[in-house]
């Protein structure tokens, strides 16, 4: 294979996982599992199975602002979401990430 059609396929194949990652949709129970998810893997010691949705994440986890960054920064790298800095305090707890979470990612 030549080095053009190479680079050829990987462009092809960026766009076509681009697409596919900006076209999907999830619930809103969708959406809770991945921030679970994202947050069993920023704080892989703290117990994640009984979140209570409306208590601030801080509230019952340790976890800094430094986690919650990289909440931020998962979210953008596993989904391509981009939340601007201002929008941060809206993922305090689950039902906001969750709410704040479903029209960028339409079900």
């Amino acid at each position: 294979m030549s080095i053009d059609i190479f680079f050829q396929s990987v462009t092809i194949q960026r766009c076509l996982s681009t697409h596919a990652i900006n076209t999907f949709s999830m619930t809103g129970q969708e959406i809770r599992e991945a921030v679970i998810n994202i947050l069993s893997d920023i704080a892989p010691d703290e117990e994640f199975s009984s979140i209570k949705d409306d208590v601030p994440f801080r509230d019952q986890f340790e976890m800094d602002s430094m986690d919650l960054l990289d909440i931020v920064l998962e979210l953008r790298k596993r989904y391509r979401v981009q939340i601007p800095e201002e929008d941060y305090p809206k993922l305090d707890n689950m039902n906001s990430t969750v709410e704040y979470l479903l029209p960028l990612l339409p079900s």
